[in-house]
Parts: structure tokens; sequence; C-alpha cells
């Protein structure tokens, strides 16, 4: 009902973290365990999260990065409503986590918020009206938009 995939645009400043770490070995030999150590987390974070896609099938919301994604089933969602998430909303982009909030946060922009009975989700989106629309055509609740 519902589907988008896209690459992050913040994930080559980690590749090139990694790459400086690297280098950093070769002119600080006393801290190339520490500093291999962080290039290769650097390395995998950026794998982990080049890719953000949304997909609602009807049952299923599958959202986030590539391997920091979460699966919510429609009779989780109390509420769905638009937002729009500017730089500092969540604290910048990626992962973020606030008080009774997670937010998967690919750029600034559209979102689309989801209640739960035990947090709110906010997603970037390309186009949250039909993501929100699918969401409500299966029966989840509007709520009021803060935008």
């Amino acid at each position: 009902m519902y589907e988008e995939s896209r690459r992050v645009p913040f994930t080559w400043l980690l590749g090139i973290g990694a790459v400086a770490q690297l280098v950093l070995v070769v002119w600080i030999p006393e801290a190339r365990w520490i500093l291999a150590i962080v290039a290769v987390l650097l390395a995998f974070l950026g794998w982990a999260s080049s890719r953000y896609f949304v997909r609602f099938d009807g049952e299923t919301l599958h959202f986030g990065f590539r391997h920091w994604n979460k699966l919510l089933q429609r009779g989780a969602m109390e509420s769905v409503r638009i937002e729009h998430i500017g730089f500092w909303t969540f604290g910048g982009v990626g992962w973020r986590l606030r008080p009774g909030k997670i937010a998967y946060v690919r750029w600034v922009g559209p979102a689309v918020a989801i209640r739960t009975p035990e947090r709110e989700y906010w997603l970037s989106c390309e186009h949250p009206e039909q993501l929100r629309d699918a969401l409500l055509s299966t029966g989840v609740c509007a709520s009021e938009s803060n935008v």
C-alpha cells in the first residue's frame, strides 16, 4: 500500500571518519588498536544506516535504516498524524531518542508521527499524506497535526 526506499545523505561522513581513523593509525602507532576499532565501528554504522525505508502492506509497517529498523503491527498503532522534522526537532539526523518518542530521521522535512501504547514514532517520509491515508484506510485513527 505504501513503499519508499532512499539512500541516507549523511552516511558518507561515517565512511570519511573511518578512513581518517585508519590514517591516524599510521601517525599515532601507540593508539592503533583503539583507532582501528573506531574505524571498524564507523564503517559498520555507515553500512548499517546507509539505506532508509518505509513499507506498509496493510497489516505491518516496517521502517527504519538497513539494520536499525522497527516493525509495527496495524493493531498496535493508535493514531497517525503528519508532522515536520526540523534539524533541531530531535537534534540532528539518524536514529533519535526523546522521552516517549523515537525518531527515524533521514533528513529534515515531512514526517509521519505514529502513536502506540508505549511511545510515539516519527518517520521521515517523502509522501506523508499517502502513508497517513494508507494507515487511515486500515482503521488507524487520525490525530491532530502540529504542522
